[in-house]
């Protein structure tokens, strides 16, 4: 049984639970506006399941007509830029695009279709040919049929 000595109360407007990506988020926003918050983590921030993902957002913009999701990828890109960018946070992040492989010629005959609809509707992303991808990515094999080119794409290692 623990002494009433070593018993603390603290008051706060809000009580976050959870140190992830949800719990992080919520905490800084809430403190941004205003709030004051406490966030509660058994171990490090983001350590769990929010620190073991590949850490990558496939943006391909807000489009002319934004939905949900373009809110959450390019949401999340607007926060990571103002955490390290604004904010000085080192969250190691980086926006470089990325390139994702067409293996077959059905493939890139319904990703030809795909990409020409996304950006009809203001979005950003191409396909580039194998050659042109490989200029980008040498060690790519030269038996694709192309590559999904997100050139807005971003990734953190933090």
């Amino acid at each position: 049984m623990i002494a009433d000595e070593n018993k603390v109360n603290i008051t706060t407007e809000i009580l976050i639970i959870g140190g992830g990506i949800t719990g992080t988020s919520a905490a800084f926003f809430l403190a941004q506006s205003g709030h004051e918050v406490i966030l509660l983590e058994r171990n490090e921030i983001a350590s769990e399941a929010s620190g073991l993902n590949a850490g990558t957002l496939w943006q391909t913009g807000w489009g002319t007509q934004p939905d949900l999701s373009s809110t959450l990828s390019m949401g999340s890109l607007e926060i990571l830029q103002t955490l390290q960018l604004d904010l000085g946070y080192d969250i190691e992040f980086r926006q470089s695009g990325a390139l994702k492989a067409i293996q077959t010629e059905e493939q890139l005959d319904f990703l030809q279709i795909e990409v020409q609809d996304l950006n009809s509707r203001g979005h950003s992303l191409n396909i580039l040919t194998t050659q042109d991808a490989r200029s980008i990515e040498p060690e790519l094999g030269s038996k694709l049929s192309g590559c999904l080119y997100y050139y807005q794409d971003a990734y953190t290692i933090h």
